[in-house]
């Protein structure tokens, strides 16, 4: 498949950015709708507490953390996706990068939000920042999440430096627009010497981005694997967490990518049916991997014969949870792996439609995937409480539909403000000169704060592998067997902020470069 013209690209890209007609104006208009119904339950909820959600004294993790894992999951791999396209240079990808990367830059604001509307207390997510137990994987997933947020932003916004100039020197944006995109091209020239320090930044983030999102997603899974909790506690939590992420990334960009083709005029000469058919044996080699991990899963627990977990599974396989996860079964794993090989040798928009459905349907029953695997090992109790049932509630369902809608509106945002698709991936610069701006200060402010971010992260590092934690008698072991397990963690985020200071650096000498240039 050739790439699409350069000035095919560029049209399709400014006229994304230009005022939106009426049918994209009628989808924000809905997401907002939907999002303003999750607000206004979030409202209820802070003055009448978490007793409006179905949440009791045994699930106290529901619907909300699934929501929660499955944002995280999208948002790990949509730059996942993006840097294994880069590193891998496989030109076929290009035109669907920038998508991906989008996708994690929505999904993220929507997994923070979540994890906020989930606290009953959310004036006090200031304490996990400043006092939190380091023994704990929720402060290890703070410190990664964060990690990889920094780095997917940076990520993206270097890719879309030459972007933001050449659309700017076309002329194809005025008012308060163009003078967002005067600053954040940072008086790219397309330089040879500019090129060749953006090419550098792009591939040390890219190869950084694709082990941290694995490592992110991992320690993500230990929120729940490090507890010795029947139904959490195996170690092949981490190896399903990667797995559902890549199946739903996969899955979450597929849609993205048919609604660009049928809704975005000139949008099928770079979204090809090419595509849509690779992506398509992506998405089937995934099905199968996750597959793979929920067969090891329940094997080894059967055969071990441990009555906690029997119970647990048994309330799955054939209990009160069974609806919820043959639902899962069916509609992310058994149809995805029988669908699609049918599917994707139809021709023409029957595979395209096809694929898109069975994308459809994976992203929902990952949900009731995320949903059985939080709620349902809690829902047993192991001391003699009574059993409560746990069945999201209408507000925990509101804000369920909220959170998909505030990521379409995001999304539908950054498209609309932001370049789309990576014009000098696919064909280079047109003909012309660029404005040559005084000196911008924006790349050293980045660099400054990622040097003082990742100063504080050297301090928490230095605070949990040389100080001492002292606990009650007999607590003060484990605490130093979790540096044991800290460690590699910390390594992989130590290396990941060095690769985002990297990256800064690279801007500033752009920056350099371009406000000397004379052309």
């Amino acid at each position: 498949m050739g790439n699409p013209r350069s000035r095919d690209v560029l049209v399709v890209t400014a006229r994304l950015i230009s005022p939106p007609g009426r049918k994209m104006m009628a989808a924000l208009g809905l997401c907002g709708i939907l999002a303003l119904l999750g607000l206004a339950t979030w409202v209820a909820q802070l003055i009448h507490g978490l007793g409006i959600t179905s949440l009791n004294c045994n699930v106290m993790w529901g619907s909300y953390t699934a929501v929660f894992i499955v944002f995280i999951a999208i948002s790990m791999a949509g730059t996942l996706v993006s840097a294994i396209f880069r590193v891998t240079r496989a030109e076929w990808g290009y035109p669907i990068a920038r998508l991906a990367e989008m996708i994690t830059a929505s999904a993220f604001i929507i997994a923070v939000i979540d994890i906020i509307y989930h606290l009953g207390r959310p004036d006090r997510i200031i304490h996990l920042l400043l006092w939190c137990r380091l023994q704990s994987p929720i402060a290890w997933e703070v410190f990664v999440i964060s990690t990889y947020a920094v780095a997917s932003y940076i990520y993206l916004y270097t890719t879309m430096v030459p972007d933001m100039a050449e659309i700017l020197r076309e002329g194809r944006v005025g008012g308060a627009l163009a003078s967002l995109y005067k600053v954040l091209s940072i008086n790219w020239v397309g330089s040879e010497e500019q090129v060749k320090r953006l090419d550098s930044a792009v591939k040390v983030l890219a190869a950084m981005l694709i082990p941290t999102a694995v490592l992110f997603h991992t320690v993500a899974s230990w929120t729940m694997g490090m507890l010795n909790r029947p139904g959490w506690h195996t170690t092949v939590m981490g190896p399903d967490f990667v797995a559902a992420a890549i199946h739903s990334a996969i899955a979450i960009l597929l849609v993205v990518m048919w609604f660009f083709v049928r809704f975005v005029e000139g949008a099928d000469a770079m979204i090809t049916e090419d595509h849509f058919r690779k992506l398509g044996w992506l998405l089937f080699a995934s099905c199968l991997a996750l597959a793979y991990m929920k067969i090891c899963h329940i094997l080894t627990e059967y055969y071990a014969g441990e009555v906690l977990k029997l119970r647990v599974l048994n309330s799955l396989l054939f209990g009160e949870w069974s609806p919820v996860f043959w639902g899962f079964m069916v509609l992310s794993i058994f149809v995805p792996a029988v669908g699609l090989p049918l599917v994707l040798k139809a021709p023409g928009d029957r595979a395209v439609n096809g694929v898109f459905a069975i994308a459809v349907l994976v992203n929902i029953g990952l949900y009731l995937d995320r949903l059985y695997l939080v709620a349902a090992p809690q829902s047993l109790p192991y001391l003699p409480y009574r059993h409560i049932p746990y069945t999201p509630s209408p507000a925990e369902i509101c804000m369920l539909l909220a959170s998909f809608a505030g990521f379409a509106l995001i999304y539908m945002v950054l498209v609309r403000v932001f370049p789309a698709f990576s014009v000098w991936e696919l064909g280079g610069r047109g003909e012309g000169s660029y404005e040559i701006l005084p000196r911008n200060p924006l790349p050293r402010l980045i660099l400054l704060l990622a040097a003082a971010c990742y100063g504080v992260l050297l301090y928490i590092i230095a605070r949990f592998i040389f100080a001492p934690l002292y606990g009650p008698e007999g607590y003060v072991a484990a605490s130093e067997i979790y540096k044991v397990s800290a460690v590699p963690v910390a390594i992989a985020v130590t290396l990941a902020w060095s690769a985002i200071i990297y990256a800064a650096y690279q801007l500033v000498k752009i920056e350099e470069v371009g406000s000397s240039w004379r052309g």
